[in-house]
């Protein structure tokens, strides 16, 4: 739980990170893009080996891939101590090998020829205060009135601030050993939100609108039949408290694809762009704590 990993997405996501907000932008001067660094990836906190990649937001949105850059100098720093950074060639990726816990401050500054230098920072949000996750074995009803299982998530959101969480969760499909989505109807408030951000790889975002402060219970009704013949491992969820940035990231994403998704604008020339945290440059770098449970 006290080290990091940064999840990079696939490639239509890095495509996307390679975005600006239009304050950046000289509406006099379309077609005219500077070029930027580019740093994205999300910091996690499971594993041992921090990841980052670098690029250039040259021919951004025009190219299937952005040009990636394997040199640069850079800082990677956690609470203030360097932290020795590699390259890996096959994995086209800068990395660090060092932990980190909750609370935590991980910044990175990069200098490279041609280029500003980018700065960003975030903090590893905290584990959610009284976090339980339950099954009650077929004591709910399905969206068609079967008998299913309930997996309960339970956990108290600070005061002090808007919070935002995430889940996504599997069921261990029966004679394949292998984890599905599981298929259920959203049926509690946070899932029925316009603030709610369903993600194609089925992990459900959503703030704490409506609870802020307070004790939160989350129900979730498996559709019958997921999961209901495995004696051992029967779910597996993923749960997440993000960085305030990252959802803002997220949703601004959200926003971009809704409006612009299928055409050939570039988000360089829109009055409205896709949200970055990093200073003279583009991307996204920020946090989120992550729980896993195997639930039985």
């Amino acid at each position: 739980m006290g080290n990091i990993v940064l999840r990079l997405f696939g490639p239509l996501i890095v495509i996307i990170l390679l975005s600006c907000n239009a304050e950046e932008v000289d509406q006099a001067s379309i077609g005219v893009v500077q070029e930027k660094l580019v740093v994205n990836g999300i910091i996690e906190n499971l594993s041992d080996t921090l990841y980052f990649q670098l690029s250039s937001s040259e021919y951004a949105y025009n190219a299937e891939f952005p040009e990636k850059l394997d040199t640069a100098d850079m800082e990677v720093k956690i609470n203030g101590n360097l932290q020795p950074v590699n390259f890996d060639p096959f994995k086209e990726k800068f990395f660090a090998t060092t932990q980190t816990k909750e609370n935590d401050v991980v910044e990175i500054t990069v200098k490279k020829e041609r280029f500003q230098t980018i700065f960003a920072k975030t903090i590893i949000p905290s584990s959610p205060k009284n976090y339980e996750v339950r099954v009650f074995e077929a004591q709910g009803l399905d969206s068609r009135n079967e008998q299913s299982d309930i997996v309960q998530i339970s956990f108290i959101d600070p005061p002090e601030q808007k919070n935002y969480y995430g889940f996504k969760l599997l069921y261990l499909e029966q004679g394949t050993n292998v984890f599905r989505d599981v298929i259920f109807e959203k049926n509690d408030m946070v899932l029925l939100g316009s603030d709610l951000i369903e993600q194609n790889d089925k992990t459900f975002i959503f703030s704490d609108i409506g609870f802020n402060g307070e004790n939160k219970v989350l129900q979730i009704v498996p559709e019958s039949g997921q999961g209901n013949f495995n004696p051992d491992v029967k779910y597996l969820l993923f749960f997440y408290h993000l960085h305030p940035d990252y959802y803002r990231y997220l949703a601004s994403l959200k926003s971009y694809n809704e409006d612009f998704g299928n055409n050939d604008f570039s988000p360089f020339r829109l009055s409205s762009g896709v949200f970055t945290n990093v200073s003279n440059g583009l991307g996204i770098w920020s946090s989120q704590y992550q729980s896993i449970d195997t639930l039985r």
